[in-house]
C-alpha cells in the first residue's frame, strides 16, 4: 500500500492476503500474486476497466488505485487471447477521511473586546491523519470574503494545540460589530 500523502502513513506489505483491499482514497495497491497455471496474459478488472498484469509464467504483478468502493477480479488469457477463466469478485472498501474536530477553549462565546485588547484564542484540533495546515478564519461585517491567518503548518500529528494572540483593533471596527470566526 502506497499512501496518499495528507495521510502522512508509510507504504505497507500484507503479506499472504486474499486480495481484499481496504484504504483511503488515492491509496496505490502494489499487487504481486501466483496463478494457478501459466499464462500468456492477465488483467484486472475494475470500475468497468481493465488494468494489464505483468506476467512471467505464472507470477503476475500490477496496480491499482484505490478509487470509490466496489470490487476487482482477476482475468487470465491464453496466447491467442481466449479468455481462459475470470475469477470471483475481491471486494474493495474505501476507508473515509473522518473530518477534523477543532475545539476553541478560550474565548467565550461571544466575548466583548476593547479595541486596544487582543482576543486570545486557545484551541485544540484533531484529525485522523493530521493536518496540512490549522487557520483561523473570520469575516468581518459587510465582507464579500472571509480572512484567513495561518496558526500551524503542516503536522502528521494526530492532536495540536495552540494558542494565538489575535489583534482585532486594527479590523476597522465600530462598537456593536460582531465578527463571525472558526478555526
Amino acid at each position: 500500500y502506497l499512501y496518499p500523502a495528507y495521510t502522512h502513513l508509510d507504504a505497507r506489505t500484507v503479506p499472504a492476503t486474499n486480495g481484499e483491499i481496504a484504504a483511503p482514497a488515492g491509496t496505490e495497491v502494489r499487487l504481486k500474486t501466483r496463478a494457478d497455471r501459466d499464462l500468456a496474459r492477465a488483467e484486472l478488472a475494475a470500475g468497468g476497466g481493465a488494468i494489464p498484469l505483468a506476467v512471467d509464467g505464472r507470477n503476475l504483478a500490477g496496480a491499482i488505485t484505490v478509487a470509490a468502493p466496489g470490487g476487482y477480479h482477476f482475468r487470465f488469457y491464453d496466447a491467442r487471447g481466449h479468455l481462459l477463466v475470470e475469477g470471483p469478485a475481491i471486494p474493495i472498501a474505501v476507508e473515509k477521511d473522518a473530518t477534523p474536530h477543532v475545539t476553541l477553549a478560550a474565548p467565550p462565546p461571544e466575548p466583548e473586546v476593547e479595541a486596544k485588547e487582543p482576543v486570545v484564542l486557545r484551541w485544540e484540533a484533531e484529525d485522523d491523519y493530521g493536518f496540512s495546515e490549522i487557520t483561523l478564519v473570520w469575516k468581518l461585517p459587510g465582507a464579500a470574503q472571509p480572512s484567513r491567518i495561518a496558526l500551524g503548518g503542516a503536522s502528521a500529528s494526530k492532536r495540536a494545540r495552540g494558542e494565538h494572540s489575535w489583534d482585532v483593533g486594527g479590523l476597522g471596527l465600530t462598537p456593536g460589530d460582531r465578527i463571525a470566526y472558526y478555526i
